[in-house]
């Protein structure tokens, strides 16, 4: 090989490096590349599986934490009553030498109360009431109240219940009159509502008088409302208003048959309680009206009687 032959060689030997070198270079920089865009595309699928994973364990917490704060109703189940143990003594002497004195005593269960209120809802409360008395157990009041939001301080109950007529406050073992005359438990259907943070109260219904009236149809159709103002802390006074003074419990047994025009009730009451001991209470019962001669009291009777009582 002459000399022109070697450079030629060893000219074209340099041609080709360079060439391979122009050809690696791009090459690298591509792998480098690629390697860069996946290794940022794994690192970003990486964080993206985290947080996946991450909203799915706050959103199971979340909802495990709801589930535990979601009461059941037999959660919310309260049980109370009562018990009433009746003693009495009494002795007469008849001033009569001849005639020994007489003494009694009786000790006796009169009444057991239970009572079972329960939660539905939030917004929805159960009642019942069973009762013993008299040698009979019954239920004496049952019902179904939905309760407003904070900003409608509305209650709407239906079922049986004592109804918004009267007060009949007492502090005395015995029932008060007024209580015997007004007090009504009936199937009903009331609404109440509370005025300027509930110190006016506001209680309306309607039901079916178990009074009978001649004439006319056994259908709702007697209505009460009852009006309470609590001015101060321990006093309130109000009035309240029944279409059927005779459908009341006790004085109801006192009705000899139907009657010719069912007869409204009315009250008028203040409780006031002065330095936390000391308890004031006064009420009014009356009828509108009077009844017929013979429909109460005794059915051989020849005049009208307008029955009213005051505790």
């Amino acid at each position: 090989m002459n000399l022109l032959d070697y450079q030629d060689t060893f000219t074209q030997d340099k041609g080709e490096e360079k060439q391979m070198k122009k050809m690696f270079y791009p090459l690298a920089c591509s792998l480098m590349a690629v390697l860069t865009l996946s290794g940022q595309a794994l690192a970003l699928e990486t964080a993206l599986e985290s947080t996946s994973l991450e909203q799915r364990i706050q959103a199971l917490e979340k909802s495990v934490g709801e589930k535990k704060g979601q009461a059941s109703w037999t959660d919310t189940l309260k049980i109370s009553g009562v018990v009433e143990v009746e003693a009495g003594y009494a002795k007469t002497d008849f001033d009569d030498p001849a005639e020994d004195d007489e003494t009694t005593g009786s000790l006796d269960l009169t009444t057991v109360e239970l009572a079972f209120d329960a939660d539905v809802t939030s917004q929805i409360s159960a009642h019942v009431l069973l009762k013993y008395e008299d040698d009979d157990v019954f239920v004496d009041e049952g019902y179904v109240t939905w309760t407003g939001p904070e900003t409608c301080p509305v209650t709407l109950t239906a079922g049986r219940m004592v109804l918004p007529f009267g007060n009949f406050d007492s502090r005395f073992v015995t029932d008060p009159l007024t209580l015997e005359l007004g007090e009504t438990n009936q199937g009903a259907l009331t609404l109440a509502y509370g005025f300027m943070n509930d110190k006016i109260g506001l209680d309306v219904g309607v039901f079916n008088s178990r009074a009978e009236e001649a004439g006319e149809d056994d259908t709702v159709s007697s209505y009460v409302g009852r009006l309470t103002v609590t001015p101060l802390e321990g006093i309130s006074f109000g009035a309240s208003y029944s279409s059927s003074l005779a459908a009341a419990d006790s004085f109801n047994e006192q009705v000899k048959g139907p009657l010719a025009d069912d007869v409204a009730g009315y009250s008028a009451f203040v409780t006031a309680t002065l330095m936390e001991k000391l308890t004031v209470a006064a009420e009014f019962v009356a009828a509108v009206d009077s009844f017929e001669a013979g429909e109460i009291y005794d059915g051989a009777d020849t005049e009208k009687r307008t029955p009213k009582a005051w505790n």
